[in-house]
């Protein structure tokens, strides 16, 4: 499995987040439910639904027991194309996390260890908008 992409590209997808809080006013619910868009662009790229589940399976058995992720119901929904990371999606408490992933080709096994967590698709969609800025930044810089 090649975590590398050739071209950088750009993917978007909406997911809208309901989280119903009976306790706050109508109007804090709404804007609650808004759809947060989330932009995949270069460093960043869509997983291909075809390969997730491999990547889904190969993260669950990899993960150590301290993980945070470990044991959650997740999603791997994108990979890094200049680093050995995935974006995962926490399904279990609607977080996100990004994971390194090494592999030992001796042993033919991988290590994965979550590096960062996301607590929200607002600082989700802020993660990614900086990791491009900072990559175009970079890219300038050594071009």
């Amino acid at each position: 499995m090649e975590l590398h992409g050739e071209v950088p590209r750009t993917h978007r997808f909406m997911r809208t987040v309901r989280r119903s809080n009976t306790s706050l006013p109508a109007q804090v619910n709404q804007m609650v439910a808004e759809k947060i868009a989330i932009e995949f662009k270069f460093p960043w790229t869509m997983m291909p639904l075809e390969s997730s589940g491999e990547w889904i399976d190969l993260l669950k058995n990899s993960l150590p027991e301290s993980d945070p992720l470990f044991g959650k119901d997740i999603f791997v929904s994108g990979r890094h194309e200049t680093k050995q990371l995935l974006l995962v999606d926490n399904d279990t408490d609607e977080s996100y996390a990004i994971v390194s992933i090494e592999a030992d080709p001796k042993t033919r096994t991988y290590s994965c260890a979550t590096v960062q967590l996301i607590c929200s698709r607002a600082e989700l969609a802020r993660q990614l908008q900086q990791d491009h800025k900072e990559a175009l930044s970079q890219l300038t810089t050594n071009g």
